[in-house]
This record gives C-alpha cells, structure tokens and sequence, in this order.
C-alpha cells in the first residue's frame, strides 16, 4: 500500500491540502488541476481506489466541487462494470478501511473521515453522476475532460 510522502505527486498534494485548509488561496480550476496531476496511468479497478483516497480530502475541503471530484473514481468504476450507486459508495468506503488489503492507496486522515462519515449520505449525488457518466460513454465521450 503507497503511502503519500511515497510518491513525489502525492506528497505535493498533501502540501497544497495542507495550505489549502489553512487559507484556501487558490480558484476552483487550480484546485482541480492540483488533483489531477496526482492521478498516474493504472488498472481502472484500482484507479477507483486511489481516485477516492486523492480526492477525499479535496470533497471536505470544497464541497460544493465533490459531483466534479467524484467523475474520476466514478468513471473507473463504470468502466469495470459498476453502475450502481451504493456499491460505488461501499467501494468509497473500504478504500477508507486500513486493513484492507486491496486498497492500492491509503488515505490521508482527512480523507477517511470524508469517505466514512461524508460520502454514504451522497447517493443522489453518486447517482447523478454514474448517469451523467453513462451518457458521456454512449455520446462516445464528446469532451473527454474529467473537469
């Protein structure tokens, strides 16, 4: 399991997380793009994980971009086959789980808290998005931007 100062784009956007709480400085988009460089090339079925564990602390420190920050590990998962909300949120959820051995990616303390407290009373939210998700897919992903 990769912990964050591990890896030189997960440890940089620790430092942004951890200035951000502080004093958030930078607009949507520089916040967004922050995320996004952090991602790196993986199966979608672990991409899913670590895109919950990236984007967990990103969803309590601005709440109003979580349906934008939930597209990543959303997407992932439609790609391997699931479209239903409360798996999606379960999947959420393990990744917040230490001891489970299939997380790739542990996430930061903020997080977890996100993903355990916050994320199972967004179902609306994650259904909205898996639709939004199957659209863009039989569209043929007009607009491939994740944000």
């Amino acid at each position: 399991m990769r912990e964050w100062s591990s890896m030189e784009r997960l440890d940089r956007l620790s430092r942004f997380y951890e200035l951000d709480a502080i004093m958030p400085w930078a607009n949507d988009a520089t916040f967004l793009a922050a995320i996004r460089q952090t991602f790196w090339s993986t199966s979608a079925g672990d991409f899913v994980g670590c895109a919950f564990a990236i984007i967990a602390p990103g969803c309590e420190l601005r709440p109003h971009l979580v349906p934008k920050l939930l597209r990543a590990p959303i997407r992932a998962a439609v790609a391997v086959g699931v479209e239903d909300a409360a798996r999606i949120i379960a999947w959420g959820v393990a990744c917040a789980d230490q001891t489970n051995p299939l997380v790739v990616l542990r996430p930061t303390l903020r997080g977890e808290r996100w993903l355990r407290d916050r994320l199972p009373a967004l179902t609306a939210v994650v259904r909205q998005v898996v639709q939004e998700t199957l659209h863009w897919v039989a569209a043929d992903f007009p607009g491939d931007d994740l944000w």
